[in-house]
């Protein structure tokens, strides 16, 4: 029977146990995860190397006889079935007159990271001829990353079969070693006392030349019962410090309810914007030309509405794709936001192709004038557009409505005038502009013809 005596050299038991477990963890773990990930990195980055390079051997004739041909239709087709090649997440084309292409559009769904291999070589029909662009591509590494995870999981599976063996063996010595005194230090625990230190704690246990973690845990609980008084004293200071937190709760509160008030107001801003265009919504429009036409009947001044709308879009759409039609109405979009940029002029996307513009303090004759730019500028924007009956490029019809206060008791008056002035410009032909009156809409004097506009590249 060993009891409680003069204090021994303290060895701590579990130094071996510990010292064994980590030295089997970071000398497996490491050199088998590292050096075998490291190796099947640099060979997997090899070979989509000579993907890369086999890809532009076998596409950079095509492309460059596309180019020579001005065949942009073929162009894309090459580009959109090289992006799909297996090993390629983008393929970015320069063209020598400024042009740029990149496939997958809108960035696609594969890996494009910093670390990503990429090859770059230049366009030509032959040796002799000049050069017409420069294609690069880029490697997809997400096939190689998911083939290292996979064997990494695998070498992690064997680690933890092996480590699952050694931990059985550490249970066996840990509970010789170990359990069996806890389990006998807690059975003397329900008979412990309460404020008595008198009395020794004992182990049956062989006698050693030094003190372990038992002993001192034998030490320590006989030693708890004289420090109960100062964690009660400590417990006293606790509960008075949990008070004082208490009574901060409000402004903790308070905090958090203007954090959320602020992502509240974040969101309402996100729910009046158009997603595709970036410009005002329908509920927005709605909201803010009501405010603007009771104010303008208030102050009585001028209050115009424009109502625009693209030219045969449907046919644009069937013919383009429906890809290249939300890149025509963004396009608009930006041309919008530039045109109508002055304070008291709201643009927003009212529907599928159709735009209004609110202007405030603008009569009939500055709304006509600027509705006119609006239809030129995006006219000499030169979208290509076969579709259209109206011209070979995307054109507006616009229909404008001036305030009224006879006339229109609400803003939806208004907007219905210049509905309907819309409607008629579109049946006089399209691409031009017509201001509703009081009997019949009145058509502008003879259109722009937007056709002896130099063209612009797109």
């Amino acid at each position: 029977m060993s009891g409680l005596s003069a204090p021994k050299p303290f060895t701590p038991l579990g130094r071996r146990l510990v010292r064994a477990l980590l030295a089997f963890s970071v000398i497996f773990t490491v050199l088998a995860v590292v050096v075998h990930m490291v190796n099947d990195y640099r060979a997997g980055m090899d070979s989509l190397n000579q993907q890369l390079t086999q890809a532009q051997e076998t596409y950079n004739r095509q492309l460059a006889a596309a180019l020579w041909d001005v065949d942009n239709p073929r162009l894309r087709i090459l580009l959109e079935d090289l992006s799909s090649q297996p090993g390629i997440a983008a393929v970015d084309l320069n063209t020598a007159i400024g042009q740029h292409f990149h496939y997958p559009m809108g960035g696609g769904a594969r890996s494009q990271r910093g670390d990503a291999p990429q090859t770059e070589s230049v366009l030509k029909v032959n040796e002799t001829s000049p050069e017409l662009g420069r294609l690069r591509l880029t490697g997809d590494i997400s096939t190689l990353q998911a083939h290292l995870l996979k064997d990494a999981l695998q070498i992690l599976a064997a680690q933890f079969a092996q480590y699952l063996l050694l931990c059985l063996l550490i249970a066996v010595l840990f509970n010789r070693m170990v359990t069996r005194h806890i389990t006998a230090l807690a059975k003397r625990l329900e008979d412990f006392p309460e404020y008595t230190t008198s009395k020794p704690i004992q182990l049956e246990r062989r006698r050693q030349n030094s003190e372990d973690e038992i002993d001192l845990l034998a030490r320590g609980l006989q030693q708890q019962q004289e420090q109960l008084h100062r964690h009660l004293e400590e417990r006293k200071r606790y509960e008075e410090e949990l008070g004082r937190h208490r009574d901060n709760l409000q402004e903790l509160v308070e905090d958090r309810t203007r954090q959320l008030n602020e992502a509240v107001r974040q969101l309402d801003a996100l729910a009046r914007q158009d997603h595709l265009t970036g410009i005002a919504n329908r509920r927005h429009f709605d909201e803010t030309a009501q405010l603007e036409f009771d104010r303008a009947l208030r102050h009585q001044y001028p209050l115009s509405v424009l109502v625009a709308d693209v030219d045969f879009f449907k046919q644009y759409n069937d013919t383009y794709g429906h890809g290249r039609g939300d890149i025509c109405l963004q396009e608009i979009s930006v041309l919008l936001r530039d045109v109508f940029r002055r304070a008291g002029e709201f643009p927003a996307r009212v529907g599928g192709e159709e735009f209004a513009i609110l202007l405030s303090h603008a009569d009939g004759a500055m709304a006509m004038t600027m509705a006119e730019r609006l239809r030129q500028a995006v006219a000499k924007m030169q979208i290509v557009h076969s579709g259209s009956a109206a011209a070979p490029y995307v054109t507006l019809s616009i229909g404008l409505a001036t305030l009224d206060p006879l006339h229109h008791r609400q803003f939806t008056d208004l907007y219905a005038d210049a509905d309907r002035a819309l409607y008629q410009a579109k049946a006089a032909g399209r691409n031009r502009t017509l201001a509703a009156q009081a009997e019949a809409p009145v058509e502008t004097p003879a259109p722009v013809d937007d056709r002896d506009s130099p063209p612009l590249l797109h």
